[in-house]
């Protein structure tokens, strides 16, 4: 694929969250027979440039192997601000080597034109649901760049989960709201 991936600075602070976890046990082998959950939200601040088509965006820090996810909502600003917007991404897990993507792995946010107007949340895909995509990132991949390109924001949040997903089994809950 070789695109070069954009990492806004803002994933610092998420990168942090899940790397406590993982320094607190937060492990596949902790619970085999339960689910250990665990919030994410997040907010990216996006530029103009950012948003031009081919470009991937991770919105991520890499995610620990064993990860699951089970919920996914995203919410864009406005970043096509012309009288005939053509913004479109999907959300996607990407594998990455040295800031180049080198596979999409698992789409997880079906086309999206949401960003031509702030008009509307971005959902995870059905068939995406409790599906494993440790170690991968989670990214934008911009589908159709904008006709009037905008620097903007893509807040997005979720429910993830590492272990194995066994419906019936004594689950651990998940701790707080992650919708966007």
């Amino acid at each position: 694929m070789a695109t070069v991936a954009t990492v806004p600075s803002n994933n610092k602070d998420l990168a942090l969250v899940l790397q406590g976890m993982l320094n607190n046990n937060w492990s596949q082998s902790q619970a085999p027979l339960a689910v250990c959950g665990f919030p994410i939200n997040a907010k990216i601040t996006l530029t103009a440039a950012n948003i031009a088509n081919g470009n991937y965006i991770l919105i991520s820090p890499a995610l620990p192997n064993g990860t699951h996810v089970s919920s996914f909502r995203g919410t864009p600003s406005d970043m096509d601000t012309g009288g005939s917007p053509s913004l479109a991404y999907e959300v996607w897990a990407v594998t990455v080597v040295a800031g180049v993507v080198t596979a999409d792995v698992l789409k997880l946010v079906a086309s999206s034109t949401n960003a031509q107007a702030a008009a509307g949340s971005d959902t995870l895909l059905a068939a995406a649901q409790n599906r494993h995509i440790g170690n991968t990132y989670i990214a934008l991949k911009i589908t159709a760049g904008a006709a009037t390109a905008a620097a903007g924001t893509y807040k997005w949040g979720g429910k993830f989960y590492l272990g194995t997903y066994k419906p019936g089994v004594q689950e651990q809950p998940f701790i707080g709201d992650a919708e966007a």
